[in-house]
């Protein structure tokens, strides 16, 4: 169902011109998709309480079973002025998005600045995911906000 509206988009003489960037926006809402409802499954499994590293450890295994392989705790430097400064640390990254989990009571306004600081360094789309009392998800698209689909 999904793919023939895609094509029937991509068909059209307007989506030309475009092709790529809609290709793009479906194919990340489709993961995005993916995300949401394994990242319910492990709220709805675990509840609310638990340390980030037990919803990583769920979560990554709940990704793998839909066929997205995410590696853990992925390291990568921050350089200011040609030196090493520091080390920012990924919950979660793939070849084409990020997933940073919380566990607090709710997703604050630093959770997505430190995530859209991600966004911008690696030049890839990100996920934050709050597995506290108020379950959130926000989508991080290259370091801007984008609300949830």
């Amino acid at each position: 169902m999904q793919v023939r509206m895609l094509l029937r988009i991509l068909r059209t003489p307007c989506a030309k011109k475009y092709k790529r960037t809609l290709v793009y926006r479906i194919c990340w809402g489709l993961r995005m998709e993916a995300v949401e409802d394994c990242a319910l499954r492990v709220m709805n499994t675990l509840g609310t309480g638990r340390r980030e590293s037990v919803y990583q450890a769920a979560l990554r295994i709940e990704l793998q079973s839909v066929g997205q392989f995410l590696e853990s705790e992925v390291s990568h430097p921050i350089f200011y002025k040609g030196q090493r400064v520091g080390v920012q640390r990924l919950d979660l990254e793939g070849p084409n998005y990020f997933i940073e989990l919380k566990s607090s009571t709710r997703i604050l306004p630093t959770h997505i600045a430190q995530a859209a600081a991600y966004a911008r360094d690696r030049q890839k789309p990100g996920i934050v995911i709050n597995f506290g009392p108020y379950f959130d998800i926000h989508f991080i698209d290259r370091g801007v906000c984008t609300p949830p689909m």
